[in-house]
């Protein structure tokens, strides 16, 4: 479970980088 957890927040992470750069 807690690899699911670090996983969402390394997607999180990812997305949001991708959302900066975008913006």
């Amino acid at each position: 479970m807690i690899d699911d957890l670090l996983t969402m927040s390394e997607i999180i992470q990812c997305v949001a980088d991708m959302r900066t750069q975008d913006v």
